[in-house]
């Protein structure tokens, strides 16, 4: 969380990333904000000293690019108008309420000339630059853009609305929720200095919040009157001395000074600080009921309550502001900070004459171009294993006659008709029909070779393939044997072809013997 180092009056001197947060018309105090990547440009050794070698060369491709740039090239691409920041906002982020805060602070820098933002720098002319010491610097400009990586809108993503388009510091939930624990956070980011300040009261202001607390709680008449004259003693305007039930241990501690305006004095102790949030913790729970104030040392605790009451509501306030201004400068630094990377890159593109996503494209293209040639290796590889398995194929199956009893040369007798050739089993005890034997495709007619040679030739030698059955014969065949045959893979191709035509006359047989029953 961000600090607050002081109370700021008109016309003060304000260092570095030092912004006035103003927090009501008579409370404004000066924040001290930090980022890390403002800082790295100040002290760029720190980011080299243990820096990585992929980060070495990283710098040593962006320190050629940097080089290439001359002072004056340098100098005019590292300066952005305001409606380029502007636009890149636009695109960052979506919450309303963040952009025009946003363009608020930027307005009021320019107005001001405050070095908010250093070592960035805002121009009277409302442009945005790097400062001179710091912008001809290699190592300075890279530890700006390249220090948290290639792009620096975390600080903008995580305040990315869930619902709607504003943030949750700009939303109305924000407003809403509230819990005496946050004080902490709040009192330990101030300076003394302020805490002084914050703990001083106007009566005004309190007698304020004293009239709407015994609304809130229906006091009666008589009661009410208790309180202010509890109130009235506070702040010396009444003698409580005389007064019967008084207790002065209760404002022990409390001092009004009336010398310009009234005002009270409440100790800056942590312990006194968290009795008065205590007695101010019911009031944020949603608790309405009503109370008395009978006697004067009751109505003195409740101007107390009034005081605890007060303080949350302020410290609160305080806490709120400085949230939303803290994430509005670091905004402005990211958004600021990403303008000038973009214009630096489009220089050196320019400069070099091809961008950055020309070079993307090429390296995509190189390395579809290695995946390309390792595919084609690959199906070399598997080209070459299947004729290398093909050739041992054909050295131990060779073609043979279906007769048993004769060669392949000598038998006349036994070879197998054309009509085994056929994609038809039978056809009606008749032989197929020509369609279908001009149909039956080349790898079904291996199997059927009646005259004991291959039908498949190329010009110097017979390459003989394993056996293969056509789906349309194996369709018509009702004996499940060369079904179970084919299947095995096991079965030489002369038993094969001779099982074959054996079952191929038997369908004939049982369809002859079918007609004939039929008749």
């Amino acid at each position: 969380m961000a600090r607050l180092v002081d109370v700021w009056t008109e016309n003060q001197k304000v260092q570095k990333r030092h912004i006035p947060l103003f927090v009501d018309e008579s409370l404004t105090m000066l924040a001290q904000f930090e980022n890390k990547q403002l800082s790295c440009c100040e002290n760029p050794q720190l980011v080299f000293q243990s820096v990585s070698g992929k980060r070495q060369k990283e710098y040593e491709r962006f320190k050629e690019r940097f080089g290439e740039l001359s002072r004056e090239e340098l100098a005019t691409a590292m300066t952005v108008s305001c409606s380029k920041v502007f636009s890149l906002l636009a695109q960052l982020v979506p919450c309303v309420g963040c952009r025009r805060s946003v363009e608020r602070l930027y307005n009021d820098l320019v107005k001001w000339g405050y070095p908010g933002v250093e070592p960035l720098v805002l121009t009277s002319q409302g442009n945005l630059t790097i400062k001179r010491n710091s912008l001809f610097d290699a190592r300075a400009v890279y530890a700006l853009f390249y220090a948290n990586g290639p792009r620096s809108s975390n600080s903008v993503a995580c305040t990315k609305p869930r619902k709607g388009k504003r943030c949750s510091l700009h939303s109305l939930d924000s407003q809403k929720a509230k819990s005496t624990s946050d004080w902490y956070e709040i009192w330990h980011a101030m300076s003394k200095e302020c805490r002084d300040e914050i703990l001083i009261i106007e009566s005004d202001a309190l007698s304020d919040t004293i009239n709407s607390y015994l609304r809130k709680h229906r006091f009666c008449a008589d009661c009410k009157t208790k309180v202010m004259r509890a109130f009235s003693i506070l702040v010396d305007e009444v003698d409580g001395s005389k007064e019967k039930h008084y207790c002065p241990a209760m404002y022990e501690g409390l001092r009004c000074c009336r010398s310009d305006c009234c005002h009270i004095h409440v100790p800056s102790n942590e312990e006194y600080l968290a009795q008065l949030m205590a007695r101010a913790e019911p009031e944020f729970q949603g608790t309405r009921r009503e109370r008395h104030a009978k006697t004067l040392d009751i109505a003195q605790e409740e101007v107390l309550t009034c005081i605890g009451v007060y303080l949350y509501e302020r410290l609160h306030k305080v806490g709120q502001r400085l949230r939303e201004e803290e994430q509005t400068w670091q905004m402005l630094c990211t958004t600021g900070l990403d303008a000038l990377r973009q214009c630096f890159e489009l220089a050196v593109e320019k400069k070099q004459g091809i961008s950055q996503l020309e070079l993307l494209c090429l390296e995509f293209e190189e390395i579809d171009a290695q995946k390309e040639a390792r595919r084609e290796q690959r199906r070399q590889k598997k080209k070459k294993r299947r004729n290398k398995n093909r050739g041992e194929h054909s050295e131990t199956s060779h073609p043979a006659c279906v007769c048993e009893q004769h060669s392949l040369s000598g038998c006349s007798e036994h070879q197998v008709p054309s009509a085994s050739r056929s994609d038809c089993g039978y056809s009606s005890g008749h032989e197929c029909s020509e369609s279908s034997h001009e149909s039956h495709s080349a790898d079904s007619s291996e199997i059927g070779c009646g005259d004991g040679r291959c039908s498949h030739h190329d010009d110097d030698e017979c390459r003989p393939r394993s056996p293969k059955l056509s789906p349309k014969l194996l369709c018509h065949c009702e004996s499940s044997e060369p079904v179970k045959l084919l299947r095995c893979g096991q079965t030489s191709v002369e038993a094969l072809r001779v099982k074959l035509w054996q079952s191929f006359k038997e369908l004939q047989l049982r369809s002859n013997v079918a007609c004939l029953d039929k008749a």
